[in-house]
């Protein structure tokens, strides 16, 4: 081949490399701009979803005290002078669970 055509090969290939190469940045940067959005996202869906859970929380305790309160005052009018209440387990948290504790342990027995 002669001096000309290999010259003309030449700057064919480098154009060609030179044009990938540009599509690959574009989209490299495209990704990168994809992925500090889904990054931006994704903090602002845990930030919804902490204040969810606290809300969440707040909501049950709530309900407990008033459940709580409810249940000690059917109790004590099914059974004067008797009280129970809705506690948690020992070592645990209200959102764990409740059990019923109430001051004189026949009082269950005798609404049955």
């Amino acid at each position: 081949m002669s001096r000309c055509v290999l010259s003309e090969l030449e700057n064919f290939q480098n154009h060609f490399i030179t044009g990938i190469i540009c599509v690959v940045v574009l989209q490299y940067a495209d990704l990168m701009k994809k992925k500090r959005t889904v990054e931006s996202d994704k903090a602002k869906i845990v930030a919804v979803i902490k204040e969810l859970d606290r809300k969440k929380k707040e909501a049950l305790r709530k309900a407990w005290e008033q459940v709580n309160k409810d249940f000690g005052s059917i109790f004590s009018t099914l059974l004067p002078g008797a009280d129970a209440r809705l506690h948690p387990p020992k070592g645990m948290d209200v959102l764990d669970g409740l059990e019923v504790r109430n001051d004189c342990s026949e009082s269950l027995h005798l609404l049955m």
